[in-house]
């Protein structure tokens, strides 16, 4: 390998000169110039830049790469947060199909709690939302004549046995409730079972009542899973 010689940089580029000069020279005697040339050549591109550059030259193609690797992660991040928004927005309309009347907010905030406590309590998320569908219809409003309050018929005790507070029309604290409620049923009793005590807050049911309401909420999931 071409050695750099010390001293300053004009120095070399004088050198490159004397070099090409060196080419002329060549050629004034017929197949020397060949040699002279190829001798040039090889100081020019191996010796035309100093040795000082090359770490920094090394420093910015990591950096470069660094960049790029950082660029495409961002691009990862962004398209999982896409995937999440669809998720929600599609949870919250299917919810819709049973009540028009919830605005896009409305949906998108009842998806997105469908969602995470789905995840959160080891459930299905259609069959959160089969629950939601038979319960109130998709109605945040919803109370029933028992007292039983918001999208998924909740208790108005269950908070204070759960030693939390929150509004139960409230969207979110409803659908974190009855997910709770739901899992702990289905996790205790299988998913049939679970739902009729669900529905009937005990195991000790109308047996009728349960089959009913269980056969509704079949319905429902094979309806949104459909």
């Amino acid at each position: 390998m071409c050695m750099v010689p010390s001293g300053d940089f004009s120095e070399e580029v004088e050198d490159g000169t004397q070099a090409v000069r060196g080419i002329l020279f060549g050629m004034a005697f017929g197949g020397a110039a060949w040699v002279g040339l190829l001798l040039a050549l090889f100081f020019l591109v191996g010796c035309g830049r100093p040795a000082e550059a090359e770490p920094e030259r090394a420093r910015i193609r990591l950096e470069l790469a660094e960049a790029e690797r950082a660029t495409e992660t961002e691009e990862i991040l962004r398209e999982a947060a896409m995937e999440k928004i669809i998720d929600y927005l599609t949870l919250g309309a299917l919810v819709a199909r049973y009540n028009p009347r919830l605005t896009s907010q409305e949906q998108f905030q009842l998806g997105r709690a469908i969602a995470y406590y789905a995840d959160a309590y080891g459930l299905d998320p259609m069959l959160v939302v089969a629950v939601i569908a038979v319960e109130s219809e998709g109605n945040v409003r919803a109370k029933s004549r028992k007292g039983a309050i918001g999208l998924m018929q909740v208790m108005p005790d269950w908070p204070q046995r759960l030693g939390i507070a929150g509004d139960l029309y409230d969207i979110d604290f409803n659908v974190r409730i009855g997910s709770f409620i739901l899992a702990e049923n289905v996790r205790r009793y299988g998913i049939e079972t679970g739902l009729r005590v669900y529905v009937a807050g005990t195991v000790n049911h109308d047996a009728r009542q349960a089959h009913e309401y269980l056969a509704k909420v079949k319905n429902a999931y094979d309806d949104l899973r459909g």
